[in-house]
């Protein structure tokens, strides 16, 4: 290795860092709307329980309550056990969950988050960690060469002043000294540079792992949760009653 290394990888870790920025304020955002939309459920089926209060119709009160245990199911605390568990079954990115609940019936909201938190942010925060480990062997290896290469200008700049007053270098004990700290610090730099080109393939690699385990996980947990909520109001708004 004797070429001052290139930045194009740093470049590409600062734009994965401010992705990660965009990422993280777009997906508080979307979560918060998530929690808003289950609320605001909550909020409907209180009202219409308030409303349907000493009603005497049967076949009304049937379906009002209906709807309103419908939404509270679907947000009940009684799920968050599955829930729980569902999220202590995290693993690497590509990792199937065990046991997934894939009936948008019983699908409910903190299976949603569990899985999400699971598959998505899981992936992401992998990924974060990939970069990290990347910029510290990025780190290591440009002090590494920048230590070599000022070595190398050392020597460099001595065999230009010896050969100006004639001599040789075989015999210089201060050209041995330094050529053979420079060559010790060019194999240091040289395995640095090696890890660093592993470690850098790696990050590639789980970048294309976590994008497509990151955007079908969007895809599919979304799916089934919008599914369940859509089958959900369609099943209770049609129960019973004319």
């Amino acid at each position: 290795m004797t070429a001052v290394p290139t930045d194009e990888e740093g470049v590409l870790l600062t734009r994965l860092k401010h992705a990660f920025h965009t990422y993280d304020g777009a997906i508080k955002k979307y979560l918060t709307a998530v929690r808003e939309l289950e609320g605001t459920m909550e909020l409907l089926a209180i009202s219409v329980r308030e409303l349907s209060q000493s009603e005497s119709n049967s076949a009304v009160k049937a379906v009002c309550d209906t709807f309103c245990d419908a939404i509270d199911e679907h947000k009940s605390s009684r799920v968050l056990e599955a829930g729980s568990k569902a999220k202590e079954r995290a693993g690497s990115a590509g990792a199937a969950p065990a046991e997934e609940v894939t009936d948008p019936k019983q699908y409910f909201f903190s299976i949603y988050m569990s899985d999400f938190a699971r598959e998505i942010t899981g992936a992401i925060d992998q990924l974060k960690e990939e970069v990290r480990a990347v910029e510290k062997s990025k780190e290591s290896r440009d002090k590494r060469a920048a230590k070599y290469h000022k070595t190398k200008r050392d020597v460099d700049e001595l065999e230009t002043k010896l050969a100006k007053k004639n001599q040789g270098i075989a015999d210089n004990v201060k050209h041995k000294e330094k050529s053979g700290k420079r060559d010790m610090e060019k194999e240091s730099a040289d395995a640095e540079d090696l890890k660093f080109r592993q470690d850098y393939q790696r990050l590639l690699q789980t970048r294309s792992q976590v994008l497509m385990r990151l955007v079908r996980g969007i895809g599919t947990y979304s799916g089934r949760y919008y599914t369940g909520v859509a089958n959900m109001m369609e099943r209770s708004g049609s129960s019973g009653g004319q």
